[in-house]
């Protein structure tokens, strides 16, 4: 159970430097949750709703939610199966549409998704983890401009610990996305990677692989991904970290794909035993393909985070986002936030 509130002054509600607007948004964020467990079958339930209320534009102010279940079976001692539901209504800015064809567009729209998903999971008593899993995901959109659509994933993975410092994985995952305007695509993913923590300072995770998107018009596009994420503990109150990621995924308006490079560097102090500092940078690069349009992100944000008993702590922070764009209206946006976490 938990309650956090927040108070933001945002600079740029829209992305939009067009049409720019400044607001106080107020967030209340009550978290309600639910665990039950029997023998060999645990269940566990979550409800994160969500209310959004800005000062000068009430017209956008919103109601969301994020609504998560779980079961869980234990069959035998390496055998364990689960079911797992997700129900999400959230508000975006046009910025995602931006990307394609409304140019200067203002304003927020609502979306919602519901998935499921079955999962089989094996682990052995030599280090090996088998895991098979499918689901199946509904997204609707509250904007003309965006289809509708739903898919059925496919995955199975093996992680094998090799040594106590080394594990490695494998993946291949086949997606099926079908759009209600006609547009069909299938994702067949094939990854591989490693995690390695060479002493008690170091955590390296790597991943790569190759993406086959095909698509309703015939056209075929093959893509390399891979995720890099680097930790290094300074000492017992430091942290950096370091992570760097490729991507590829389907545009909900047209027959294109969005391809993402997003770099980022964060670091973490303790300054006390209840106060901490967080800063991070974040660079992101994407390209429309075939169109050949691109869109830079760049980000900076910072925070303090302050302690005020075991069930209680404040938080202020600062955002900084300046986005340039072959397609979309370039942006720059600034936000201030206070907020208040309780935990019970």
């Amino acid at each position: 159970m938990g309650f956090n509130t927040r108070e933001m002054y945002d600079n740029n509600i829209f992305y939009n430097n067009l049409n720019k607007r400044s607001d106080f948004v107020t967030s209340l964020e009550p978290t309600i949750a639910v665990n039950h467990k029997l023998k060999r079958v645990r269940f566990s339930a979550d409800a994160e709703p969500q209310f959004l209320s800005y000062a000068k534009n009430s017209d956008i102010n919103a109601t969301n939610y994020n609504v998560n279940e779980k079961i869980e079976a234990d069959i035998n001692s390496h055998l364990k199966a689960s079911v797992s539901n997700s129900n999400v209504k959230d508000t975006v800015s046009y910025l995602v549409n931006d990307l394609v064809n409304n140019v200067g567009s203002t304003g927020r729209f609502g979306f919602e998704s519901n998935s499921i998903s079955p999962t089989l999971t094996y682990n052995s008593k030599h280090g090996t983890a088998l895991t098979g899993s499918y689901s199946f995901d509904r997204v609707s959109y509250h904007l003309p401009e965006l289809s509708d659509n739903e898919g059925h994933n496919l995955s199975a993975s093996l992680v094998q610990k090799i040594t106590n410092l080394i594990s490695a994985l494998m993946d291949i995952t086949f997606q099926s996305r079908h759009f209600d305007n006609g547009f069909e695509a299938g994702v067949l993913l094939f990854d591989w990677g490693a995690r390695w923590a060479p002493g008690i300072r170091w955590v390296h995770d790597f991943k790569m692989g190759l993406q086959r998107i095909d698509k309703t018009d015939s056209r075929s596009d093959s893509q390399f991904y891979y995720t890099y994420t680097v930790s290094y503990f300074l000492t017992r109150l430091t942290s950096l970290s370091y992570t760097s990621q490729l991507s590829s995924s389907i545009i909900a308006t047209q027959n294109n794909v969005l391809r993402i490079w997003q770099n980022s560097i964060g670091a973490s102090q303790k300054l006390s035993r209840s106060d901490s500092l967080n800063v991070s940078v974040t660079y992101v690069w994407a390209d429309v393909v075939p169109i050949k349009a691109k869109s830079t992100i760049l980000k900076l944000d910072t925070d303090i985070e302050h302690a005020l008993s075991k069930y209680a702590a404040l938080k202020i922070g600062y955002s900084y986002e300046n986005q340039s764009s072959d397609l979309s209206a370039a942006y720059k946006r600034d936000t201030t936030y206070i907020s208040l976490n309780l935990k019970y």
